[in-house]
């Protein structure tokens, strides 16, 4: 480099001055020199942009049924909408979901994999484009001259260069597609996320008011097991009842305590659970809880069973991961096939000797030996596409019968609440008559006893029929998608 460095001014001050006749010709000899790459480069940009873009095809779904089999009548219900919760009435309820949707760290991590996602899909849409560079050297050299001693001096150049990979096969296209719909994948997810979160909050929420409401009501059935109780014992006293009177009766009062402290247990753990939900420590959460009987469920409208395909966030998602694997086989395929790429640099030396310099090149790599690996990369896509194939028909049949399943469940409580009623009154007039035919010495202890359990149980089995219709209603409104649509921003 040094000799090299030493000799170049020594020549360029030495050589003879041309004439303008050859310094012509030079000059046209050079333009057709640099017409000839500039042709071939227009000619396979040409070549490169006459490769019409691919529409990705829908993928083909289950054949579904025309309606429902378990739909009810829906004359007057209401299509689910995006703040389906509001339709139970409780303004509470849309409270907790709101800092579901705001608080929670599942949220808050869907959000940050879509912000990854669209990342890199804008990494892979810039591959599509010509990258440029800037260059600044600078360097120090020291030559011997031909007459004896040496020179020190320093180079400094700034330049540019550009790289630009052609896409004749669709190859990076393809990759930017993928990474696209890759994308569009995550925001489906997180789209799903939201609509997890939302039921599993309200489900948490109802199952806390209906568990307070059960708690209550073991409280107040175990009062009255302990007046009862209090009145044995001074039957007893009067000689008019058994010791075995008094057992049973206070095992019963005794059976009441227990279920008592589950269903406050019961209470707390779902307390707990809506906290983590809404991002919080138990503590943190305050909780102004509802009548549960006051919440009555809303008529929704289930629409028709092809319907679903854009309806259901993770239906989408599903087809948005099927295209970006679609598109990964395409790049596959084409990374088989030859490449060619172009770069192109300007470079201006600015001592000892101002010349501006320039080149531009174009190379062409094509795979001959790679013991396979592009074929394995190409079977392996085409394996993930039909697992992703699979996967995605089964989304769609496992969202009907999510649809049919909650459809079904309402039905059936529907039913049993009718019987339920009919039960409930029953009870209740054998608990009055069995405790004043037994004040009046008229009854034994067991019918009393029968009719306490009865009373309780009835009481217990409605607000757990509650509770199911309510929860049916949530999954019925997350099995219809929450009223999210395809074409939701």
């Amino acid at each position: 480099m040094d000799g090299i460095s030493a000799h170049c001014p020594a020549r360029l001050a030495s050589a003879a001055p041309l004439s303008p006749a050859s310094l012509r010709a030079r000059q046209a000899a050079g333009r057709s020199r640099i017409r000839l790459p500039a042709l071939a480069l227009l000619g396979l940009l040409c070549a490169a942009c006459a490769t019409p873009p691919r529409a990705p095809a829908r993928p083909e779904a289950p054949s579904l049924a025309a309606h429902w089999r378990n739909a009810p009548p829906d004359r007057d219900a209401d299509a689910p909408v995006a703040a389906w919760w509001a339709g139970f009435g409780d303004p509470g309820l849309g409270h907790m979901v709101n800092l579901a949707l705001r608080d929670s760290p599942d949220m808050a991590m869907a959000v940050a994999r879509l912000r990854q996602a669209e990342a890199q899909a804008r990494q892979a849409h810039a591959g599509l484009f010509p990258s440029l560079d800037a260059r600044v050297d600078a360097a120090q050299a020291r030559s011997a001259l031909t007459e004896g001693g040496t020179e020190t001096y320093t180079s400094r150049s700034l330049g540019l260069q550009t790289q630009y990979e052609l896409d004749l096969w669709r190859r990076l296209s393809s990759l930017s597609e993928a990474a696209a719909a890759t994308a569009k994948a995550s925001a489906f997810d997180r789209d799903a996320v939201a609509l997890s979160l939302s039921a599993a909050t309200a489900t948490a929420w109802l199952d806390t008011s209906v568990l307070q409401a059960r708690a209550v009501l073991a409280d107040e059935s175990l009062e009255r097991a302990r007046r009862i109780l209090r009145l044995v014992t001074a039957r007893r006293d009067a000689g008019a009842a058994s010791p075995l009177d008094v057992a049973r009766q206070q095992t019963l009062t005794s059976a009441q305590e227990r279920l008592a402290a589950e269903l406050r247990q019961r209470t707390e753990e779902t307390r707990t659970r809506l906290a983590v939900l809404t991002g919080r420590t138990p503590g943190e959460l305050d909780l102004t809880l509802p009548d549960p009987a006051g919440l009555m469920p809303p008529a929704i409208h289930q629409g028709l069973p092809a319907g679903l395909l854009t309806r259901r966030p993770d239906i989408a998602r599903a087809e948005a991961q099927l295209a970006a694997a679609n598109a990964n086989v395409a790049a596959a395929r084409a990374a088989m096939l030859p490449r060619v790429s172009l770069s192109a640099s300007l470079t201006s030396t600015f001592a000892p000797v101002s010349a501006p310099l320039y080149s531009l090149a174009g190379g062409l790599l094509a795979p001959i030996f790679d013991a396979g690996r592009l074929e394995a990369r190409r079977e392996e896509t085409m394996a993930v596409r039909e697992a992703l194939l699979a996967s995605y028909r089964s989304t769609i049949l496992n969202a009907v019968g999510e649809v049919e399943r909650s459809m079904a469940t309402l039905a059936g409580i529907e039913a049993q609440h009718t019987a339920q009623t009919r039960e409930l009154e029953a009870a209740q007039l054998s608990m009055r008559l069995a405790e004043a035919r037994y004040r009046a010495g008229a009854e034994n202890l067991q019918a009393l006893l029968d009719a306490q359990r009865s009373t309780f149980t009835a009481l217990d089995i409605r607000l757990q029929l509650h509770q199911a219709r309510l929860q049916g209603s949530v999954d019925l409104y997350k099995a219809l998608g929450g009223g999210w649509q395809a074409t939701s921003p």
